[in-house]
């Protein structure tokens, strides 16, 4: 009868099993969405892409910091109907402001826009 191979020897991996982790090398986690980031990011490194992002960037930050501004930063009410309704009418409020301040008049039924000298 053979001896039963001791502890000390070292074995054969399993066919098709990957090798143990060594504690001497660090592993490496990669980010789940590795591939889109680095797509987002090539597509970001595209001059035609930067030059869209800075013609719209500034007019739709704008138009959110004008949505939050004076205290609005959370909804004051609870509940998605209401919710929605107070962001429907603090929009129409905000671009209400602008109209007017762009020079939108009234005259008794009709509205006026007052147009633009340079």
């Amino acid at each position: 009868m053979p001896a039963p191979p001791s502890s000390s020897a070292p074995t054969a991996p399993c066919a098709g099993a990957a090798p143990p982790p060594r504690p001497d090398v660090p592993s490496i986690h990669v980010h789940p969405k590795y591939e889109l980031l680095t797509a987002a990011r090539r597509e970001a490194a595209d001059p035609a892409w930067q030059a869209q992002c800075r013609r719209w960037r500034p007019p739709v930050e704008r138009a959110i910091a004008w949505l939050v501004a004076e205290g609005n930063r959370r909804v004051p009410h609870r509940g998605i109907i209401a919710s929605n309704i107070w962001l429907h009418h603090r929009a129409a409020a905000v671009s209400l402001r602008r109209l007017i301040n762009l020079g939108l008049t009234r005259t008794g039924t009709t509205w006026h826009l007052t147009p633009a000298t340079a």
